[in-house]
């Protein structure tokens, strides 16, 4: 659902900071990115269950720190291995970048539909402190990319702005309290 408002931002900015040319192949990667963020979400969501086949369950302070742990641990593994070995292709068409987009939500929502749903208890109210904190991270996480794509080219660039930084920030936070 977040797609086009990543991908507008993303986009935006990089036509801002390297020109339209620079974005517009950039954005031959997008669907690219959204695939790769598929990758993290589904590895997370297998990391953070790593520890209950480990027989970690004792305290639950602890335990959902492992949660967390080993599911970010996964999921950016298995990021950064998609980005690596897709980046060995070339992708010369938006078309074929948005077919394989659509086969991979498929094998994606086949593998989702599968896994359990847990039950979560309903969440505080986030104090304008965290939700500041928040911003600035995720501000300067957009930051630090566009200064990535600037010496990495804009593959890279357009496929690491894709990355769901702030959701990885918001599990962290919530998890740890």
């Amino acid at each position: 659902m977040s797609l086009p408002v990543i991908t507008f931002l993303s986009l935006l900015f990089m036509a801002v900071s390297q020109g339209v040319g620079f974005s517009s192949q950039a954005a031959i990667w997008n669907p690219i990115g959204a695939i790769a963020d598929l990758v993290y979400m589904a590895l997370f969501a297998v990391g953070i269950n790593l520890p209950g086949y480990l027989g970690v369950n004792k305290n639950a302070r602890t335990r959902k720190i492992k949660e967390v742990f080993f599911g970010l641990l996964l999921g950016f593994t298995g990021y950064i291995l998609f980005i690596l070995i897709s980046g060995q292709f070339t992708v010369l068409s938006g078309w074929v970048s948005l077919a394989a987009l659509w086969i991979a939500c498929i094998i994606f929502y086949l593998i989702f539909q599968k896994m359990q749903v847990q039950k979560t208890a309903r969440l505080k109210i986030v104090p304008a402190g965290d939700i500041l904190l928040r911003g600035l991270f995720g501000g300067s996480v957009v930051v630090a990319i566009v200064i990535l794509g600037d010496s990495a080219g804009y593959m890279w660039q357009d496929v690491t702005l894709k990355f769901p930084s702030w959701k990885k920030l918001n599990i962290l936070i919530i998890s740890c309290r």
